[in-house]
């Protein structure tokens, strides 16, 4: 009975742990990097997503909900919280109970933030449209 309950408790670990997942980016346009981007942000669970989303050559820019009543305008003065595209080393891509979280990193191992997404197909082509504005960012001065 104790082997049983050690092999379940084992199983039962196993089960709860989050696996990485290998993908390697494919090319993606300026135009569908930005419309996946904004679209896996504004479909984050919703205490956490943002009220709004900016993306340029430099960040993404978000407004916290309810942050000031403001939302993201076109030059981005409102982004409550910003990710510099060249403060991201890697994105890594994890699978826990049937979803799927794209996590981006800084050079030092930084967590800077995790999204969310339903499918596969969608963290894939999250990764190809992040990679996409890495590899337009100007390069860093070291503040990011």
């Amino acid at each position: 009975m104790r082997r049983i309950r050690m092999v379940l408790l084992a199983l039962l670990l196993t089960g709860c742990t989050s696996t990485q997942v290998d993908y390697s980016p494919q090319g993606i346009s300026e135009q569908d990097a930005y419309a996946v981007i904004k679209q896996v942000v504004l479909a984050q669970p919703q205490t956490l997503r943002p009220d709004s989303v900016y993306i340029d050559q430099h960040y993404m820019g978000f407004n916290d909900p309810g942050a000031a009543g403001k939302p993201v305008t076109a030059d981005a003065k409102a982004a409550g919280e910003r990710i510099y595209f060249n403060s991201i080393d890697s994105l890594h891509m994890y699978k826990l109970f049937g979803r799927y979280t794209v996590q981006l990193f800084r050079a030092d191992g930084q967590a800077l933030q995790g999204f969310t997404m339903d499918s596969r197909a969608q963290a894939e082509r999250f990764i190809d449209a992040v990679q996409f504005y890495r590899s337009q960012a100007p390069e860093s001065a070291g503040f990011n």
